[in-house]
C-alpha cells in the first residue's frame, strides 16, 4: 500500500542542444467500479467503468526552452527563454462500488474480509466524528451542557463558511436519496465526515474548545456550530446508520425533539452562498499550499510539529489577497494550526523563535511566567490567572 506516488523526473538536456528525455508515465492500475474524488475538496473527478480505460489525473512539468530554441536567421542570439513548469501535485480518494448485491455470504475466499473491514472502517470514522462533536457539547463533568437554544447574533467567517459547506452537502444528499443513489449519499457524507470535519475544522477548533474560556463567545460559537451540524447529520445518516443515529439523536437536548429522529423533517439546505463555497474553496487551496510548505521542515526534523512554524506566504492571486485581509493573520493561524502567518514577497517557513505557551502550546515573542513558573499567552494567563495573580 503507497500513500505517496511520483512520477519518476526527465532528463536534464544533453549535448548539442539535444532535448532531455522525458519522465515515464506513471500509471495506477484500478479495478472497474472505481470512483476517483478530489482529497482536499471531495470533488467527483471520474468513474473507471471499462477495461483498459484511461484517465489523466496529473500533468508532469514541462521542460524549459533555451534562447536556442527561439533562434532565426535575423536574431541568432535571442534574450529570451521559456522557463519550465512544474509538475501538479493532488490528494486523491479511491473508492471502489458494491462488488455485488447478492451472494457474498457463504463463498470463501469471495472479497467478504477486505469488504467486511472498509466498510467496518468507515463507520469507525463516522463514530468517532460524532463522539467528539457530542463530548464538546458538554462544558464539564457535572452536567453543565452546551444551552442549544442558543442563536448567535453573528458567527466569525470560518464558522460562516463551514455551515453553509453543511447545506452543499444536504442538498447533494437529498438529491442522492431522491434518485435512490445510496452510493454518493455515503460518499459524500463520509467525506464531509472526514474532510471537511476530521482533517479540518474540528481540528484546528480544539484550541478554541479546550484553552478558550468556558463562556466566551468564540467558543460558545463553536459549540453552536457542532450542535448544528450533529443534529443535521444525525437526520441525514438515519436512513443508512438507522441505530446509531437513534443513539446521537437521543443524546441531544433542544426544543420541538421528536420522539425518534425517524420523524424528523429533513434539514434545509436554503440559503447557500455560492459566494462562500468560493472562499471556501479558496481557503482550502491556500491551507494545502501552507502544508506543503511546512513538510520539508518536518522531514527534516527542524520542526516536529506544524505549531512551531511561521509561515511567510506570497499570495499566489487579488483573491488570495483579500482573503488574508477578510480573515486576518491571527485567525490565519489558528486555522492553519501554525504559530505565525505573515505575508512576504516570498513565501517560507521558519521555526518560530518564541516561546511556548505551557497551556494551549501555541508559540509567542511575548510570554509571562507565573509564580509556579508556567510560560502562559496573554489568553490562557487571563483564564488561569483571572485576577491577575
Amino acid at each position: 500500500y503507497q500513500r505517496h506516488i511520483f512520477a519518476t523526473d526527465g532528463g536534464r538536456g544533453g549535448e548539442s542542444r539535444s532535448f532531455g528525455k522525458d519522465g515515464e508515465d506513471r500509471i495506477i492500475e484500478v479495478p472497474c467500479g472505481t470512483v476517483v474524488y478530489d482529497g482536499e475538496t471531495g470533488e467527483f473527478l471520474c468513474e473507471v467503468k471499462e477495461h483498459k480505460q484511461e484517465t489523466i489525473l496529473l500533468k508532469g512539468g514541462r521542460g524549459g526552452l533555451g534562447n536556442w530554441h527561439f533562434r532565426t536567421a535575423t536574431n541568432q542570439a535571442p534574450r529570451y527563454a521559456q522557463p519550465g513548469e512544474p509538475c501538479e501535485e493532488r490528494t486523491i480518494i479511491l473508492q471502489l462500488k458494491m462488488l455485488a448485491d447478492v451472494g457474498l455470504v457463504g463463498f470463501p475466499n469471495a472479497g467478504k474480509s477486505t469488504l467486511l473491514s472498509v466498510v467496518s472502517d468507515q463507520y469507525r470514522k463516522i463514530r468517532n466524528t460524532f463522539k467528539f462533536r457530542l463530548s464538546n457539547l458538554q462544558n464539564d463533568d457535572n452536567g453543565d451542557k452546551f444551552d442549544t437554544s442558543y442563536v448567535p447574533a453573528s458567527l466569525s467567517l470560518i464558522n460562516q463558511r463551514i455551515l453553509n459547506r453543511l447545506k452543499e452537502v444536504l442538498k447533494d444528499r437529498k438529491k442522492g436519496y431522491d434518485e435512490y443513489n445510496f452510493t454518493n449519499v455515503t460518499t459524500a457524507l463520509t467525506n464531509f465526515c472526514v474532510n471537511d470535519l476530521s482533517s479540518f475544522f474540528l481540528d484546528f477548533s480544539k484550541d478554541t474548545l479546550y484553552c478558550d474560556k468556558k463562556d466566551s463567545k468564540e467558543r460558545i460559537d463553536t459549540q453552536y456550530v457542532l450542535f448544528v451540524i450533529v443534529k443535521s447529520l444525525a437526520i441525514a445518516y438515519s436512513p443508512i446508520l438507522a441505530f446509531t443515529r437513534e443513539e446521537v439523536y437521543q443524546t441531544l437536548s433542544f426544543d420541538g425533539k421528536k420522539e425518534s429522529v425517524i420523524l424528523e423533517d429533513y434539514p434545509s439546505f436554503d440559503g447557500i452562498d455560492e459566494n462562500l463555497s468560493k472562499k471556501y474553496a479558496l481557503l482550502l487551496s491556500l491551507r494545502s499550499k501552507v502544508n506543503t510548505l511546512i513538510e520539508p521542515l518536518r522531514k527534516e526534523n527542524q520542526i516536529h510539529s506544524s505549531s512551531e512554524a511561521k509561515v511567510l506566504y506570497a499570495p499566489e492571486s487579488e483573491e488570495e489577497k483579500k482573503l488574508i485581509e477578510e480573515l486576518g493573520k491571527e485567525e490565519l493561524s489558528r486555522i492553519f494550526i501554525i504559530s505565525g502567518f505573515e505575508t512576504a514577497t516570498k513565501s517560507s517557513v521558519i521555526s518560530h523563535p518564541g516561546t511556548r505557551c505551557d497551556r494551549c502550546w501555541n508559540y509567542f515573542d511575548d510570554i509571562s511566567v507565573d509564580e509556579e513558573g508556567n510560560h502562559l499567552c496573554h489568553r490562557c494567563e487571563k483564564i488561569v490567572h483571572p485576577e491577575g495573580k
